[in-house]
């Protein structure tokens, strides 16, 4: 007789804020655990979070804890962690699907350890191939020879984004793609214009034989830089309802602590109107606007003046004469020009 599969139910209490389910799942991507049901209250926002997690027999419970410890540590929030066995997803009654994790993730249950064989699944609906992204932290070369067994010729890749732009697309670029369709989900990423819908994955006709290049943006991974943002204070972010412009740089500060949020980096602009980033400035110079810049971290745009100087306009270049002029290089028809990767 087999014994029960070990069980954790965690559960995550505190002020609700964006990006607190994506950063638990990020956070515990390390260990080999899989999601077998969430459940989500926010009252008067204030959240309460409960994940129950299928492990091995022998879980590194330690380092589960210490994991999950640090990170409700980091959010402000208070952690219980609860040791069981048995108990299975929930297979009753309508479903509802709320997408929590990263585009492509799996639904009930979600494996959130190592990644799988297959980065992508490809199954055939009459005219059309519909590729999901089952794992959204492959190796691009992975993805693209998962598409070329299939016989396309299609380039994909996922790169962490800030959470107010997680499963949206990045871009999207190439010969003959207008026949591609994008197959979204409903879940928790907001774009900038403030819809929900989350791509998940591909529709590509089964005759498609052009060239698609596409990105789409997944939730960053502990410590993970981002590397496209949203506004700082836009819908989902950090300092969302937050007002940060023309105050000084001590005050702004003050405010980000009270979210558990660090400035990583400050962006100033020298006399010569040079941009560059420095580690510290004075609390008595300004802020500007912010960027995301990590999970829990934001670059400041600051100065010493309360708002900033216009940029300074290029000098036009001379013109010069044509006397001045280089004599015209020798044509070389048989060397065709490099073309743009």
């Amino acid at each position: 007789m087999s014994r029960p599969q070990p069980t954790l139910l965690v559960t995550l209490t505190g002020r609700d804020r964006p990006g607190v389910t994506s950063r638990l799942f990020s956070g515990l991507s390390a260990h080999d655990l899989t999601v077998l049901d969430v459940e989500q209250v926010v009252i008067r926002g204030h959240l309460v979070l409960g994940v129950l997690l299928a492990c091995p027999d022998s879980p590194d419970l330690t380092a589960i804890h210490r994991q999950v410890a640090a990170l409700a540590d980091d959010l402000g929030m208070n952690v219980e962690i609860t040791l069981g066995s048995g108990e299975q997803s929930r297979q009753r009654g309508r479903l509802h699907v709320t997408v929590l994790g990263s585009p492509g993730d799996k639904v009930g249950p979600v494996h959130i350890g190592p990644a799988k064989a297959e980065a992508l699944t490809f199954t055939r609906h009459g005219r059309y191939i519909n590729v999901i992204v089952r794992n959204p932290l492959a190796d691009p070369r992975k993805y693209r020879a998962e598409f070329r067994a299939h016989g396309l010729n299609v380039s994909l890749k996922l790169l962490p984004v800030s959470p107010s732009i997680v499963g949206t697309v990045v871009y999207f670029g190439g010969t003959g793609t207008g026949a591609i369709k994008v197959i979204t989900a409903r879940g928790r990423c907001f774009t900038g214009g403030g819809g929900s819908a989350c791509p998940v994955g591909l529709r590509v006709p089964v005759d498609f034989r052009g060239q698609a290049d596409l990105v789409f943006g997944r939730a960053a991974r502990a410590g993970e830089r981002y590397e496209s943002t949203a506004s700082a204070t836009a819908l989902g972010e950090v300092l969302h309802g937050l007002r940060i412009s023309g105050k000084r740089v001590s005050v702004v500060l003050r405010m980000l602590r009270r979210r558990h949020v660090t400035a990583a980096e400050f962006h100033i602009t020298t006399a010569r109107g040079i941009g560059k980033l420095v580690s510290a400035i004075p609390g008595s110079w300004y802020v500007y606007t912010a960027d995301p810049w990590a999970a829990g971290q934001v670059m400041l745009w600051a100065g010493r003046t309360r708002h900033p100087a216009p940029a300074l306009e290029p000098r036009p270049a001379p013109v010069p004469s044509r006397s001045s002029l280089p004599a015209p290089a020798p044509s070389a028809t048989s060397a065709p020009a490099p073309s743009g990767t």
